[in-house]
């Protein structure tokens, strides 16, 4: 976009300015080149008769093209215009009249934006107080107009795009599920949905599945669009296995099945070490491959909690968001320092014997007989000694 392009109106989209409202509501989020930006459209559209040059528009405002930009996008944001350019290559702008106080504060993401600004006792006093109850004495279209079928309609409120918050919280509560930092956390779903497309329902089960102790974490949600597929191809039998069983397990439980197989159990620091590498953003899947060559790496019954957080944090600077890729990024970190013997499982005949216990239609659940064998795979990836 430069100054010397050209922009139209739409006939008959006339809109008008509700300077109350766009004072009250909308200068805290648009800023006063903002509002002096739609102030100008407002005043100087007409019917689409003509093209209007960006230039008209710095010229009048005296800013660069930069600031309007900006200022231009920020209002795009807010559902004060709509702009889009033609197949001719010329703009087109569409603007929007301001909602009405109600109509803002019905709007989760905007109100949510406009506390986050001046905060909850300055917000507090510009909503509109709640009507009273009372007996409502309107009467329906069809007994004013004859022509109007008796059933009567109730216009339907036609608000810009939205987050259906109060349904999303409905399932939290039902899931025992709470945000972390409320205002914050809705702003990122939002932003997670847009960017995504995706419909409140479906950005509710994804949250719901990267929650870290039923709180919502919008990092780790985040974390869920960097995953890359990977072929099984490139991995090798005991790999494989250990891609079903951290993919299956969520870090305690992945944990805990370790800890088991070595007559031990998981401690309390083992747990907040957990916590911490979930605080990183990353998923259960990469966190429990982690866990695991910090295991493979120091032979112990207790996981080396320095060890961990140097794979995690490795993992989350390298954005790592599945299993399978942490095993290919370790392995390949592993082969750079000497170690790949060590990582590396040679490829067995055609002839499977992956334990009962990795399959994805086995259960969760381990006997003792299958956690001996659990610990086998690790040695067996270990290379410290043979098993049959």
């Amino acid at each position: 976009m430069r100054p010397n392009e050209t922009f139209f109106y739409v006939k008959n989209r006339r809109t008008h300015q509700d300077m109350e409202s766009l004072t009250r509501y909308y200068l805290p989020l648009i800023g006063p080149l903002g509002l002096s930006l739609y102030a100008y459209l407002v005043s100087f559209q007409d019917d689409g008769e003509k093209g209007h040059l960006f230039s008209d528009i710095l010229s009048y405002l005296n800013v660069g093209m930069s600031d309007f930009e900006k200022s231009l996008a920020t209002l795009t944001a807010v559902y004060l215009v709509d702009f889009s350019q033609l197949e001719t290559g010329h703009y087109r702008l569409v603007l929007h009249s301001p909602l009405t106080a109600s109509s803002f504060f019905e709007h989760q993401v905007l109100a949510n934006l406009l506390t986050r600004r001046l905060g909850e006792t300055k917000v507090e006093r510009l909503k509109p107080a709640p009507l009273v109850p009372a007996k409502s004495l309107n009467q329906p279209l069809s007994s004013i107009f004859r022509q109007v079928d008796s059933v009567y309609f109730k216009p339907k409120k036609a608000l810009p795009e939205d987050f259906d918050l109060d349904h999303f919280k409905q399932l939290m509560a039902r899931d025992n599920l709470r945000f972390d930092k409320e205002s914050d956390d809705i702003l990122e779903l939002f932003r997670f949905s847009e960017k995504t497309q995706k419909t409140w329902y479906e950005t509710y089960q994804l949250a719901k599945e990267t929650a870290v102790g039923q709180v919502i974490s919008t990092k780790r949600l985040f974390s869920t669009l960097q995953a890359q597929p990977v072929s099984n191809q490139a991995f090798s039998e005991a790999e494989n296995s250990l891609i079903r069983w951290a993919n299956r397990r969520d870090p305690i439980g992945f944990l805990a099945d370790i800890k088991q197989a070595r007559q031990a159990v998981v401690t309390n620091s083992e747990r907040q070490l957990v916590k911490q590498l979930t605080q990183l953003g990353l998923l259960d899947g990469v966190i429990n491959v982690a866990v695991f060559y910090t295991f493979q790496k120091l032979d112990s019954a207790n996981l080396n909690e320095k060890y961990a957080l140097k794979l995690a944090n490795d993992l989350s600077y390298q954005k790592i968001a599945s299993a399978e890729a942490a095993i290919i990024y370790l392995r390949g970190e592993r082969s750079k320092s000497g170690d790949a013997k060590n990582d590396q499982v040679k490829p067995k005949a055609a002839s499977s014997n992956v334990p009962e216990w990795s399959k994805e239609s086995y259960r969760t659940e381990a006997t003792p007989e299958e956690l001996e064998r659990l610990e086998a795979l690790r040695r067996r990836m270990l290379g410290d000694k043979e098993v049959e």
